[in-house]
């Protein structure tokens, strides 16, 4: 089972390194077959915002973008207004969009494990300087989306971001939660505890064995009420483009149950 230990702290406190942690559930838990830190494969990437697209002037398939960064990241070239030059072929691309910058000098996060990781550097694409990219969902290793650039939208953002909004300049992997530590815990040995089938559980278990107060989640203690359906009219919000083009719903009225 992979542990997210950025999910493990919501429900109690990690107070000890993470190479001790892992000797601990080796010792009182289960096996650990691998430890995977996120973070490092996403560091320097960043939220940006595309302020400017262009045609690129010798190439009818890429665009030249101006980016801002918040001048969040050092040693770039940059216009007299402080934004950053990229030349992007995605045909999603577009001005004021909120894109995923990986900045000169950065590694792309698919190839963090190949034998020779990918590390971009400043340079010319069909005569016009690029600096660094903007990723797509394969590129950064979160899907296998090929098709475009990822596009961030602030109602698609985790809570703790959305509360807030978008600002360009913020850590990727901070935003989205990738600066994490997995923990891949063998599967055999929670054959016979069906009480560590999850998450929480196994959060539940390693605030027992490191010895610190387990906080269980709200919808976790709290019975759930329900209003009464009765007379209440179904409301279907309007489709989205990524949505099934067809939905449908039913409503029964006092249904009784013979026999």
């Amino acid at each position: 089972m992979k542990v997210s230990l950025n999910l493990i702290k919501q429900f109690t406190s990690i107070n000890i390194p993470v190479d001790e942690l892992v000797a601990t559930i080796n010792n009182q838990l289960g096996g650990v077959e691998e430890v995977t830190e996120l973070g490092v494969r996403y560091k320097n990437i960043t939220i940006v915002k595309v302020v400017s697209c262009e045609k690129h002037p010798n190439a009818d398939k890429l665009s030249v973008c101006k980016i801002d960064d918040g001048q969040s990241v050092r040693d770039v070239d940059r216009d007299v207004d402080g934004y950053v030059q990229v030349v992007c072929g995605a045909p999603n691309v577009h001005a004021n969009m909120w894109a995923v910058w990986l900045p000169p000098h950065t590694t792309v996060p698919a190839s963090y494990a190949d034998a020779k990781p990918f590390v971009l550097e400043p340079r010319e694409i069909r005569g016009v300087m690029s600096n660094g990219m903007l990723g797509a969902g394969d590129e950064l290793a979160i899907n296998s989306d090929h098709n475009g650039i990822i596009e961030l939208r602030e109602e698609d953002m985790p809570p703790h971001i959305g509360a807030r909004g978008l600002a360009t300049g913020q850590d990727f992997a901070e935003a989205m939660g990738l600066d994490d530590t997995i923990i891949d815990i063998e599967n055999k040995m929670f054959t016979h505890r069906p009480d560590c089938f999850g998450q929480l559980g196994v959060a539940r278990e390693i605030a027992g064995i490191t010895g610190q107060p387990f906080h269980s989640p709200e919808w976790y203690t709290t019975l759930p009420s329900f209003l009464s359906a009765c007379r209440q009219r179904p409301t279907i919000p309007p489709p989205r483009a990524a949505a099934k083009p067809k939905s449908g719903r039913r409503v029964i009225w006092n249904p009784a149950v013979n026999g």
